[in-house]
């Protein structure tokens, strides 16, 4: 917006002979000071005719406020829900194309678009959310998005990231007993050095304190060595 008022300033000030654009400080023919002018009143009209540059802020700010008025009982999720809705208008218009797309059609399609666009700008604002922000948060993601491995397409297209797999960081007391209990058992027959590796490795990978497993193991008869490699 500023950048483009210095530009309209230049221009009017080329136009009318101003400031750095003196006809006096010009050392050019007469013609080609006219050029200059002309040149410069056919730029203000097409900015003029432009515009100011719309601000997608500004205008989700219009949707909230005309959204408040015209459904106060509205909410995040209600919006969604009809976002959703009209996405599926989307699919039904994008799937109906053709190679002999016309102009009525692809008009439909921008038409659909534009209510998906604008029930999202409006579940948005309701989260006090802002461009700025979604753009910052959106760009951080494209970067894990680079980062990560893709699988195939389902059988309607989508691909989704490989999921790591996540392991259990903690147990209840309950489970941790049950665990325990079959551990024991399954061991019974092993000499103690592989008992011990073996609970020391249940501690380390499932229990959050591994010292809850040593004390619990050792009121069992086991006597765990910290530091025991395989």
């Amino acid at each position: 917006m500023e950048k483009t008022k210095q530009l309209l300033e230049i221009l009017t000030e080329i136009s009318e002979g101003k400031g750095a654009y003196n006809e006096d400080r010009l050392i050019h023919a007469s013609n080609t000071i006219e050029d200059m002018k002309r040149l410069a009143l056919d730029g203000i009209k097409l900015l003029q005719d432009m515009g100011e540059p719309s601000s997608v802020q500004e205008f989700m700010d219009e949707i909230r406020e005309w959204a408040l008025v015209t459904f106060p009982n509205s909410t995040t999720t209600s919006k969604l829900k009809h976002l959703i809705k009209e996405a599926g208008e989307v699919i039904k218009e994008v799937d109906s194309e053709d190679h002999t797309i016309d102009h009525a059609q692809r008009r439909r399609v921008r038409e659909e678009f534009a209510d998906v666009f604008i029930l999202f700008l409006n579940a948005l604002s309701s989260q006090a959310i802002t461009i700025d922000q979604l753009m910052e948060d959106a760009k951080k993601k494209m970067a894990e998005n680079r980062q990560r491995k893709w699988g195939t397409p389902d059988e309607h297209g989508v691909v989704e990231h490989i999921r790591e797999e996540k392991f259990k960081t903690s147990l209840t007391r309950e489970e941790f007993r049950e665990i325990k209990d079959k551990v024991c058992e399954a061991l019974l027959h092993h000499d103690e050095d592989v008992k011990q590796h073996f609970l020391l490795e249940i501690g380390s990978i499932m229990v959050g304190s591994k010292q809850a497993l040593i004390d619990s193991a050792e009121a069992q008869g086991y006597t765990i060595k910290e530091g025991r490699q395989p």
